[in-house]
């Protein structure tokens, strides 16, 4: 396998399909949060890193927006801001005892600098993702959530929808990366993906049309949140 994700407009997306996945391939005894033994913060994560193992059904978007007028590259001069983003929501723990992770992150861009505007992680309740055959949605308020930590922008409420859109289906088994300024995302382990179009927003934030997405079957893969 030789492409896994199409890379959005601005995101990095890096793929390196089937290596060595022997760690995240074992069964994972429970759902877990936190890495370090001083973690303080909601979630159990500390305020730079945050881990989910996800057996189950997910789903993924990220998305670029031109907010103004686009740079120029021809040094004639040009400016404007690009919005570029992306979400994922993951089911894991061990059957009966579930568990849902959701993280976000939003950036915008100038010519000259970048700026995290919003971004979040951590465990929603399970009723807030729904993923019955070919129907994913997740609607949840991160408003006084201790397991959920924001940390730019404000909480609140996101509501995103998936739609799948034939562009493509596979079976992963590697890892691949979501890099944005500030923000990486990291997937270790196996999955089925199908593609899949997001609509809705995150705290106010509306997902840019011509979006990139995915929903998926996990099986044993590990998820790592850094900033």
């Amino acid at each position: 396998m030789t492409i896994l994700r199409v890379t959005p407009l601005v995101a990095v997306l890096a793929v390196a399909a089937n290596v060595g996945c022997r760690d995240a391939a074992s069964s994972p005894a429970r759902a877990s949060f936190g890495v370090t033994a001083a973690d303080t913060l909601p979630g159990g994560c500390t305020d730079r890193v945050c881990q989910f193992r996800a057996s189950g059904n997910a789903a993924f978007v990220s998305w670029t927006t031109v907010l103004g007028e686009a740079a120029s590259d021809t040094g004639g001069g040009g400016g404007g801001t690009i919005q570029f983003g992306s979400a994922s929501v993951s089911r894991g723990g061990e059957r009966g005892a579930q568990q849902t992770f959701f993280s976000y992150n939003i950036t915008e861009c100038s010519p000259f600098s970048c700026n995290l505007i919003a971004g979040g992680f951590g465990q929603i309740p399970n009723g807030d993702f729904d993923s019955q055959g070919s129907r994913y949605r997740i609607s949840t308020n991160t408003a006084n959530n201790p397991s959920f930590f924001t940390f730019a922008g404000s909480t609140g409420v996101s509501t995103i929808e998936w739609t799948p859109n034939g562009l493509f289906s596979q079976e992963f088994n590697g890892i691949r990366r979501v890099t944005q300024p500030g923000f990486s995302e990291q997937q270790s382990g196996q999955s089925d993906d199908q593609s899949a179009t997001g609509s809705g927003n995150i705290v106010g934030f509306a997902i840019g049309s011509g979006n990139f997405g995915s929903i998926s079957s996990n099986r044993d893969l590990r998820i790592t949140i850094t900033r």
